[in-house]
């Protein structure tokens, strides 16, 4: 489970769980200025309506017989009933987490999950897709255990993250996005720890259950040598679907001329090893493609907005 939210934010989820909001929110519907945060990258948005549902308008589920978006139908190669079951098995987690709420949800410790599990938002690759980069190697447990922060805790976050990208970066039904798997400092012996081995089998299943058919590629760099043979292990286990969209890569220019074709201007700095390769710097603004990026900034203003709406602030650490 989720972590669960304080009193008054169970409260608000209360009144607001059975809505049915499918569209981004917009100043029609405010009751006041306040209540607007403009953000470059998703437009204006009304804070104090920040609730999703399993839907999204033209994602085939309205003229489903029973309701299932086309996506799970898609992940279940056509077949119904186990499509149904996938979708109605997303509906009950998503009850049983109050996901449909979670970005109005305050959201206190942002800035320590970001922390503890280093990934951002670097910017947008040269199709328009969402980049996401995750450096599990940079995983601090420690911090986690000093901050008092569970694995649901970690998980809340997550999904807060990938609720964001889905409903207000890349809100369409067929939304999809690239992702940037940072081997750097992922030991065999620390992939089968507990704790990570744990967090990356839950937000796994996270993602894969319930935000199926999102992946446009996934791009695993500076992996160890180890990592290729232990993936032909994992390999046939996995959808043909998926398998097609993965690529490995070893540290070195062929990894870093892959990055630059795949990210385009979105190619954060910090990803390059090589000197045949050189990111885009910084924009008149400060914002650059990586942990700065403009993508980085509007997500971290959303958490900041709701926390001020309910009088609260970003914890420290």
């Amino acid at each position: 489970m989720l972590s669960p939210p304080t009193e008054s934010e169970q409260s608000a989820g209360d009144a607001t769980s059975t809505a049915d909001t499918e569209e981004l929110p917009s100043a029609d519907n405010a009751t006041n200025p306040e209540e607007l945060l403009n953000t470059t990258t998703a437009g204006l948005i009304n804070i104090t309506n920040l609730v999703f549902g399993p839907t999204q308008t033209g994602d085939g589920s309205e003229a489903d017989p029973d309701g299932i978006p086309e996506r799970f139908i898609r992940m279940q190669k056509g077949n119904r009933q186990q499509a149904r079951d996938a979708y109605v098995a997303t509906v009950q987690w998503r009850l049983e987490n109050d996901v449909d709420t979670i970005l109005s949800r305050a959201h206190p410790r942002y800035d320590i999950c970001k922390k503890i599990f280093p990934h951002y938002f670097a910017g947008r690759d040269p199709a328009g897709y969402p980049i996401v980069v995750q450096r599990p190697g940079q995983l601090d447990f420690q911090l986690a255990h000093e901050q008092n922060m569970s694995m649901d805790d970690l998980l809340f976050h997550y999904v807060f993250v990938l609720e964001y990208c889905w409903n207000i970066l890349e809100p369409g039904p067929s939304g999809v996005m690239t992702s940037v798997v940072d081997m750097t400092g992922v030991s065999l012996r620390k992939c089968f720890a507990g704790e990570m081995r744990e967090f990356i089998q839950k937000s796994i299943g996270v993602i894969s259950e319930n935000y199926p058919q999102r992946s446009h590629r996934t791009l695993v760099i500076n992996a160890p040598g180890w990592f290729g043979k232990l993936f032909k292990i994992i390999k046939p286990l996995l959808r043909e679907s998926t398998r097609e969209k993965i690529a490995i890569f070893n540290a070195g220019a062929e990894q870093d001329k892959a990055l630059a074709k795949a990210l385009g201007d979105a190619l954060p700095a910090e990803l390059v090893v090589g000197t045949d390769v050189t990111p885009k710097g910084a924009d008149e603004d400060g914002f650059e493609a990586g942990p700065k990026s403009i993508y980085e900034h509007d997500i971290r203003q959303l958490a900041l907005a709701v926390l001020n709406s309910k009088g609260e602030q970003m914890a420290t650490c």
